[in-house]
């Protein structure tokens, strides 16, 4: 069952991701993205899941296995965001979209992840919001 939108703003309060570290990036599957951070609380390993009807973001210990063949996405991320700072990470509205604004130097990047059941997708784009 995917998270509501009252549900991801709980979720998102109790992650406390401002001021973390973007440590590795890890993408076990073409749904599921793994972001390894650090900050004020310790060691996190935020998973973003968009498969059909179980659309999530959420912390979690279990370990992440990493896929065979590293997937193009996470190739990207791994080259721009590992090592930024969450700046900011918060939902858009009453909206199941989830924005996370970046800082790596003077590189700004906006990470979109939209937790629609059927239609969600986790996109990255520049400070101009260009993918």
């Amino acid at each position: 069952m995917s998270l509501n939108c009252n549900e991801i703003n709980v979720v998102l309060s109790e992650l406390n991701l401002e001021g973390s570290f973007i440590q590795d990036v890890v993408q076990p599957g073409y749904d599921t993205v793994a972001l390894y951070t650090y900050g004020k609380d310790g060691a996190r390993t935020i998973l973003i899941c968009t498969s059909q009807n179980s659309c999530r973001i959420h912390e979690t210990r279990r370990k992440i296995v990493k896929n065979d063949k590293p997937l193009r996405f996470m190739e990207c991320l791994k080259a721009r965001i590992k090592g930024s700072r969450i700046d900011s990470c918060r939902q858009i509205g009453l909206q199941r979209i989830v924005q996370i604004e970046l800082s790596h130097g003077a590189e700004r990047f906006v990470l979109y992840v939209r937790l629609w059941s059927n239609a969600a997708n986790v996109i990255l784009c520049d400070e101009n919001n260009v993918v």
